[in-house]
Formats: C-alpha cells, structure tokens, sequence
C-alpha cells in the first residue's frame, strides 16, 4: 500500500512499477491457490450452515400465522427448531442452523398464508368425522379442510364411518373457499378406502 498523499518523497516511478508489478503476481498467485480449492461459487451453503431466510406473506394473514394466542407460531417453531420474526408488512424471516428446517417451516407458513387453489392435491390425516363429512389436515397441518359426505365417494354414503376412520391417512382436492372455509373432495381421487360393502343402507341421508 502507498500513502501518496503526505508520503510521496522518495517514490520514483520506478519504485511505484516494480511494486506494482510484484503486487500483481502476489494477487495472481493467491487466486490460483483459491481456485485450486474452489474453482466456482457454491450455489448453495453447506446443509448444515447456520442461515436466514426472508419471504413475504399478506398482511391479513399475519393472525393466522401466530394463531391464537401464538399457538400457531408457537407449534411451528417447536416442530421446526427455528426461530421466526414477523413483521408488520408482512416480512417472515426464519432462523435455523439447517436448510431442512427453514423449508420446512416455510412450508407451514405458506399453506397457512396462501389459499390453495381448485384442483390442488394434498394428502392428510382425518382429524374429525361429524354426519355430515369428515375434516382434513393438509399442507402439514398448517390448513383443515372439510369434506362433504357427499364428496367422500361417487357412490352414495351413509355415513363418513362407513368408508374412513379417524386417522386414517386421505387424498383430497381442493374445491375452493367457503365463507373463509376450505372445501375438498375425495370424488374419483385413487388411492382413497372404498365404502364398507355391510354398511347399513337405511341411515337417513347427512344434511
């Protein structure tokens, strides 16, 4: 390094081009000794480097993601191990020292702030079964959906009973949103249990 600005006594050209010169090779050589051990940028960090990670989600969505409480944000940073801040504008950052857990908690988040469009498909435990259909959890439990009796099977069923049990893993299609409410289908998707076949036929039909 030179200081010309006060120390410029005693510095021909001479001096300033060999040092140049010199500096030069020494830059050279340091690169070719880091291209040795890396020739390119990684195009990602190592899977176990710590890292953050920022996305946006609408504003009206920030009360579900925390949930009452904070139960939902809660869940998801004990589930995940990362740490999450939310801002006001809708900015999620997400903390964790692995890539596997911030897409996994950002997976959550997501199906959370964005509504699933008709004919996406998902798959989920049943977490309930009423008369009249049974509730889904998809997007990792991040959305529960309703299933309609009625959309359960393109035959007609009695009752939700007769075809699933409570836990029983599903494949379900989005309809769209009810009154803020997600409404799926089991209707043609294979892969889903079929009605049992001794299942009572006189039940009154489900409202």
């Amino acid at each position: 390094a030179m200081q010309m600005d006060i120390k410029i006594e005693g510095i021909t050209k001479d001096i300033m081009r060999i040092a140049l010169e010199k500096a030069k090779k020494a830059r050279f050589h340091i690169l070719d000794l880091m291209t040795a051990c890396i020739a390119e940028p990684r195009e990602d960090l190592s899977p176990t480097a710590p890292r953050i990670e920022s996305f946006k989600v609408p504003t009206d969505k920030i009360g579900e993601i925390i949930g009452p409480a904070g139960k939902m944000i809660k869940s998801i940073i004990e589930s995940c191990q990362v740490g999450i801040d939310i801002q006001d504008d809708g900015t999620v950052r997400i903390l964790s020292p692995d890539k596997a857990s911030i897409d996994k908690a950002k997976a959550i988040i997501k199906g959370i702030a964005i509504d699933p469009e008709p004919g996406e498909e998902f798959e989920g435990p049943v977490t309930r079964i009423e008369p009249y259909g049974v509730f889904v959890k998809v997007l990792g439990g991040a959305k529960e959906g309703m299933v309609h009796v009625s959309q359960m099977h393109t035959s007609r069923i009695g009752h939700p009973e007769d075809m699933v049990k409570l836990g029983d893993v599903v494949k379900v299609k989005a309809l769209g949103m009810d009154k803020g409410k997600l409404s799926l289908t089991m209707k043609g998707i294979p892969g889903n249990p079929e009605p049992d076949p001794n299942a009572p036929k006189d039940r009154p039909a489900p409202p």
